[in-house]
């Protein structure tokens, strides 16, 4: 299943046409994928984020049963809508829920999910690892895992890769990024940048620029979860 899905759980087709398609057009870089209870929650572990409509999925017995293991044991990034008055049944305090009230539009639902996906990440960082994806960068232990694998880094290559996993979204000039990580330990141009970049995406096999992205004439960006 692409990593790129977003689920969408206890929306009605009927009454939320608008909102769906809305959805649709503003997430049409990802895969959305609608379900309806049936499903195994569990494979909801190979996505970005869930957009989940409490209002619906409190009457869906299907969803009922699995609700508060979906909330608060599952660790992706996650959009809760909801009415005002509901709001004092979530405890949001550790988990990566972020809530929207009725009304809202596809935009804001947006902009929920990117703020839950960096809460995400900066937890992650506390607890010593950075995870996206299949690529694991272990912060104690100076390693680059993909797809359980460990990878053969030199120094450089560990925290040119970590630095930028560490912002995700941000972009960084060649030159701040040559002051950041070789400071004064390289006297050269900005090309050692590029080399390193170029080896870097070898080894995390980022053929298509999957997590490390170039922003033209500037330098370089680790993806954020809108990928532009």
């Amino acid at each position: 299943m692409p990593k790129d899905n977003i689920f969408i759980i206890g929306f009605n087709n009927k009454s939320q046409k608008t909102l769906i398609k809305q959805i649709n057009d503003t997430f049409n870089k990802n895969k959305i994928v609608y379900l309806n209870g049936d499903e195994d929650l569990n494979k909801l572990q190979n996505t970005y984020g869930i957009i989940i409509d409490y209002d619906n999925i409190t009457i869906n017995h299907n969803f009922a049963e699995s609700f508060s293991e979906l909330i608060y044991k599952n660790e992706l990034p996650k959009v809760v809508i909801l009415s005002k008055s509901q709001s004092y049944e979530f405890d949001i305090s550790e988990t990566n829920i972020e809530l929207c009230f009725h009304p809202v539009d596809a935009l804001e639902i947006k902009k929920r999910l990117e703020i839950s996906y960096l809460r995400k990440i900066k937890s992650l960082q506390i607890n010593n690892s950075i995870y996206f994806e299949n690529l694991t960068i272990n912060l104690d232990k100076y390693e680059v895992w993909l797809d359980g694998n460990k990878l053969n880094f030199t120094f450089k290559e560990y925290e040119l890769l970590k630095y930028l996993a560490s912002n995700p979204g941000r972009v960084f000039s060649r030159e701040a990024l040559l002051e950041e990580i070789w400071s004064d330990d390289y006297f050269g141009g900005t090309r050692t940048v590029d080399v390193h970049i170029r080896r870097i995406r070898s080894k995390i096999d980022d053929i298509k620029n999957q997590f490390i992205q170039t922003q033209w004439n500037v330098g370089y960006r680790f993806r954020s979860i809108e990928y532009k």
